[in-house]
């Protein structure tokens, strides 16, 4: 009995010392997450009016939500807090939720959110040891572009180095506007859970973190996606103490540009 609580605890102090985490391994394989964040210094003018209009208001969120003082962002315009703060609280956020869940956390913001870095990524990781997700917080077209710090990529082109060299994604989560029209190209690019915005996405803040944080906690893709974007407009109603015309913000256009469809080979996948 003495020798048995012996090699428990020895193994106990191996997990803790090494810092192993628990449950990360699926089928024997590693799970990788890369996540890519970059609003290239643009975020259209009705945002940026809205925030000229109402600096104050919107420094006091901020403050909350990024938990610094709202001092440190006096005389700074909206692009330049988002790319100062915003990109890498998302990267911070994203990764204390993934970090008991996954093996290895790749992420790309500023000038190393390119497409290159991102499929130079993927191709460190193409093998069968390992099991690929994706997070893209970056700006999308009606022609099927996503854009990255470098240059703008067709999803179609990502997919045909894909297909060429048989790199698998498992997921990929993305608030770029327009998604919904590359869901038909990542699926045939083999990824088997992908989501998008029917248009202009105004829901990408919070959402992304909630996602994580209920396809981990065991909801199916599809339901983890639609509970986030129900999930950030609630939390962005919750600054209505502090800007009272906050709910005016969601219009129908509005909810419905920002609608996600769910698409890929199984859309209910477990995480």
């Amino acid at each position: 009995m003495g020798k048995k609580i012996f090699l428990i605890s020895l193994c106990c102090m191996l997990l803790f010392f090494t810092g192993c985490p628990l449950g990360t391994k699926k089928g024997g394989k590693e799970k990788v997450l890369v996540i890519v964040i970059e609003n290239n210094d643009s975020l259209g003018e009705t945002l940026e009016d809205a925030f000229a209009a109402f600096t104050d208001e919107c420094l006091e969120i901020f403050s909350d939500i990024l938990e610094i003082d709202a001092d440190d962002m006096d005389g700074m315009d909206l692009v330049d807090i988002v790319d100062t703060y915003f990109e890498d609280w998302q990267i911070a956020e994203l990764t204390a939720i993934a970090h008991n869940h996954y093996d290895h956390i790749i992420s790309f913001t500023d000038e190393q959110a390119t497409g290159v870095n991102f499929l130079n990524t993927l191709r460190s990781y193409n093998t069968e040891d390992y099991v690929i997700d994706v997070i893209f917080n970056l700006h999308g077209s009606q022609t099927g572009n996503v854009s990255f710090f470098d240059a703008p990529y067709a999803a179609a082109d990502i997919n045909d180095v894909l297909i060429a060299e048989g790199i698998m994604i498992r997921a990929l989560y993305q608030t770029c506007c327009h998604g919904s029209t590359m869901i038909d190209e990542w699926e045939a690019g083999g990824i088997i859970a992908v989501n998008g915005a029917n248009n202009v996405n105004s829901l990408v803040i919070f959402s992304p973190l909630y996602f994580l944080e209920n396809w981990i906690a065991g909801d199916n893709y599809q339901t983890a996606v639609t509970t986030a974007t129900a999930q950030e407009i609630t939390k962005i109603k919750s600054y209505t103490h502090i800007l009272p015309f906050i709910n005016m913000l969601f219009t129908q256009e509005v909810l419905d540009n920002s609608t996600q469809q769910v698409g890929g080979s199984n859309p209910q996948l477990l995480f």
